[in-house]
């Protein structure tokens, strides 16, 4: 399911990944808005550093076992870069 980029702040979140970011204007100035504002700043994940950001559009676009694979190893190596 999709949602607009400013409801991530009403789900409860220990780490947040951001699989893709948006290639348009407007599309930009919103989530750069959303990173500034209150919600996202009160958010655990926000506060703890636990949010990664990985310009990798085309990496999680497919489920297929070599996809699901390359994904996993992304996240596990950004999760790992934390400790």
């Amino acid at each position: 399911m999709e949602e607009e980029i400013e409801a991530i702040v009403d789900y409860p979140a220990d780490h947040i990944f951001i699989t893709g970011l948006p290639s348009n204007l407007a599309a930009k100035k919103r989530m750069n808005r959303l990173f500034r504002s209150e919600p996202w700043l009160e958010m655990e994940a926000v506060k703890k550093n636990q949010v990664y950001i990985i310009d990798k559009p085309d990496l999680f676009y497919g489920y297929d076992p070599l996809s699901s694979q390359g994904q996993l190893h992304e996240l596990m190596r950004l999760l790992t870069l934390q400790n």
